[in-house]
């Protein structure tokens, strides 16, 4: 080997290891050395920032896995709204590591946190929620930029993360993440057919009360609230008319004065996420009631110094995002995405929360049978601990289950059951079948 050779390969290598250098300090300026009232865990966190384009950028919070984190899959989790925080809700509420006590002033672990089986990646998505940022006023988001965006996320975070690369990796959410969720897999999907060795190994997804068909849900959601002794017969009838159940023939103007009296008259201060409990008064804090000590407590400078975030005034969801979203998007029926992903071999489970009447799992079953899938196991009760905890479908390419009693966050109503179900998804086992 000549010398010319020989110098090129050692300032490769230079170059090489400079690279891997500064990986390694990327990623750990953003590990988190201790939330304030934080108790003690051995386990690594880190949470910052991740440039999209230009004007925008992505907060994400990685809490690695209890034990074995190195062998253990990587899961997104993506909350809905469209605008509201993964952070606020699914990692502080739902099935992260930590809670706010109702103190709000420290936090406590989660015995059920989803992390015991997976390392868990929340992203504040898109841009403009939660701690994340634009600079465009969010006028143009729709379903399409918001999975774009997420991907050159995915593939910087990777970058930045490089161990995780390969890794079996699972995209899971609820609410409007069911649009979000379907979206960002068909844009992997597609960008890793032209790669030999895509980094984004994507495994499965896990959508949890999602919004999939509009038309399902008018239908669904009238039918639940009735059978549910919600409304009267006369607004039962007026939410049924052809003006109110079809996306094509929908008038908002008309529709109108049926969903005011059912909200302002028929549904008392019943919960509309859980119809067997009472809606949260603003400044309640409960089990069941944490939205206002979670915004207190990520509102903190402290916390937010922290966290590596920007001087915030944080709030669950974003006003802009939720008016201007694009309303072609929110009426998109993701059934045509859907069997897209069924094609692929995905790992595909769908689950509701059966006490949800926003998205009820009335509207859900009857999304799913507009696939006309292939049945391989029928409804049958499923068991947690010689409970009932819920019943399941098992169809060609799809899992369906309702978790039994549980409103529309199933890991923070439904924790232990939720965590169970989450372990039988990653092993791809069916759920257990309940026994006397």
């Amino acid at each position: 080997m000549d010398s010319t050779m020989l110098l090129f390969l050692s300032v490769l290598v230079l170059m090489l290891l400079a690279m891997a250098i500064a990986v390694d300090e990327e990623a750990s300026n953003d590990r988190i050395a201790k939330l304030p009232g934080q108790p003690e865990l051995d386990v690594a966190q880190f949470s910052g920032y991740v440039s999209v384009n230009r004007e925008a950028s992505l907060f994400y919070w990685l809490v690695e896995a209890a034990g074995d984190r190195e062998k253990k899959p990587l899961v997104l989790w993506l909350n809905g709204g469209p605008g509201c925080s993964s952070i606020g809700y699914g990692a502080m509420q739902e099935l992260g590591q930590f809670q706010v006590s109702l103190d709000g002033e420290t936090l406590i672990t989660n015995p059920y946190s989803w992390n015991q089986e997976a390392n868990l990646l929340f992203l504040d998505s898109p841009a403009g929620v939660g701690f994340s940022f634009s600079a465009d006023n969010f006028t143009r988001y729709g379903d399409h930029s918001t999975a774009h965006e997420s991907y050159t996320f995915l593939k910087r975070w990777f970058k930045r993360f490089p161990w995780y690369k390969g890794r079996a990796f699972y995209i899971a959410g609820e609410s409007y993440a069911g649009h979000y969720i379907p979206s960002l897999a068909e844009v992997i999907l597609k960008k890793n057919s032209r790669k030999k060795n895509p980094v984004i190994n994507l495994q499965g997804i896990l959508m949890g009360n999602p919004n999939l068909d509009r038309a399902s849900e008018l239908k669904g959601r009238a039918l639940y609230w009735w059978s549910h002794g919600l409304i009267s017969d006369d607004t039962f009838q007026g939410l049924t008319s052809p003006l109110c159940s079809s996306p094509k023939t929908y008038r908002a103007k008309a529709c109108e004065p049926y969903f005011r009296t059912y909200l302002q008259e028929e549904a008392g201060n019943v919960n509309l996420f859980n119809v067997l409990l009472t809606a949260c008064e603003t400044e309640e804090v409960s089990k069941f009631c944490l939205d206002g000590i979670t915004s207190k407590y990520l509102n903190r400078k402290d916390v937010q110094q922290a966290f590596h975030a920007n001087p915030t005034a944080w709030t669950l969801c974003s006003s802009p995002i939720q008016h201007n979203y694009s309303l072609p998007a929110k009426g998109k029926s993701m059934l045509p995405t859907l069997k897209l992903l069924i094609r692929s071999d995905l790992q595909i489970w769908i689950y509701s929360g059966d006490a949800d009447s926003t998205i009820p799992f009335i509207a859900t079953r009857t999304a799913i049978s507009k696939l006309h899938l292939e049945m391989n196991a029928k409804w049958y009760p499923w068991g947690h601990k010689n409970t009932i905890s819920g019943w399941s479908e098992i169809y060609e390419g799809m899992t369906f289950a309702t978790i039994r009693g549980c409103g529309h966050d199933v890991p923070m109503y439904a924790p232990a059951q939720a965590l169970d179900m989450f372990k039988h998804f990653l092993a791809r086992r069916p759920l257990p079948k309940y026994t006397k």
